[in-house]
């Protein structure tokens, strides 16, 4: 006997969401919600980073949905291959565990068994790069996954129970349609206020005084009779000048203010160091200097903090 919705039971005989591998519109909605839910943790990526202190003025999340369009063009194909390398194991795992352990499958083994199969690359990630970074991977990864792997179960018991099956446009859609409603709430709240936007603090001559280090060796001592110390700083030589990507030297500094917080400026001027103006950054109690440097897509962030 078959049930309907979530609970469904597929008859003896009939592979259950397991035959996700055999079912195309399972195979295809699926791939299609990997790709919406992609979309929307970008989209919520966004607006989170409009509150994060950062080395560039954050653009408008507007920018982001005129970016959807040409996403579809490598976004796509990569959700196909994540459908069948992740999403469909998730869903014949689950089918698995749900019989194995309570003699029929259902849906509530779905978010388990994503978060299993996901917490492997997450713990690549805690390994090479950091654990908050892997704790974001793992909870973001595991919620696409699940959404991906619910829609290839619905569409099989759909199709299991002769009903009519999830179509692609209606994923799309609806997909569609939460991103939208996502932006108009994220953009409500960054007006309102509810949602913090980052702004450079608003500085003066007097606490930019003292030493900056990079973390990896070099320093800038900024002295406040104008004076710049350099040790090992690292500089942008022109290329084919002689040196390498470090410098140092004695020169001068000054602040460059400006009404608009990103605008304000520390100028300094070293012999043989090719440094532009250092931008102001960070928080109140914890300032930073940056310069960007390189591609204008995936620059280059040279980055000071002060020690004392």
């Amino acid at each position: 006997m078959v049930r309907g919705g979530w609970g469904t039971v597929p008859p003896r005989g009939v592979p259950g969401p397991g035959g996700a591998w055999q079912d195309s519109n399972a195979y295809v909605v699926s791939a299609a919600g990997l790709f919406m839910a992609t979309v929307l943790a970008l989209e919520v990526h966004e607006f989170v980073a409009l509150g994060q202190p950062s080395p560039v003025q954050p653009r408008d999340p507007g920018v982001f949905l005129l970016m959807i369009p040409f996403l579809l063009c490598f976004g796509l194909p990569v959700a196909v291959v994540g459908t069948a390398a992740v999403v469909l194991p998730v869903a014949v795992l689950a089918a698995w565990l749900g019989r194995r352990f309570t003699g029929h499958e259902a849906w509530w083994w779905v978010p388990p068994a994503s978060a299993g199969l996901v917490a492997v690359p997450a713990a690549a990630v805690a390994v090479w790069k950091e654990p908050g970074l892997a704790l974001g991977t793992w909870l973001v990864g595991t919620s696409g996954v699940a959404v991906a792997a619910l829609l290839a179960r619905q569409a099989v018991l759909r199709r299991e129970a002769r009903r009519p099956g999830l179509s692609l446009r209606t994923v799309l859609l609806y997909g569609t349609l939460l991103v939208a409603v996502v932006f108009a709430l994220g953009g409500a709240a960054s007006r309102t206020g509810l949602l913090d936007v980052y702004s450079p603090p608003r500085m003066t001559r007097g606490p930019l005084t003292g030493t900056w280090s990079d973390g990896g060796g070099g320093t800038l001592r900024l002295s406040p009779d104008g004076t710049a110390e350099a040790v090992a700083i690292r500089h942008e030589p022109p290329e084919g000048a002689a040196g390498g990507e470090r410098c140092g030297g004695t020169g001068t500094w000054r602040f460059v203010p400006d009404d608009d917080p990103w605008r304000q400026a520390v100028a300094v001027a070293i012999p043989d160091c090719a440094l532009p103006e250092w931008s102001v950054g960070g928080t109140a109690d914890a300032l930073r200097l940056h310069h960007v440097c390189g591609d204008p897509d995936s620059p280059d962030v040279h980055t000071l903090a002060r020690v004392r």
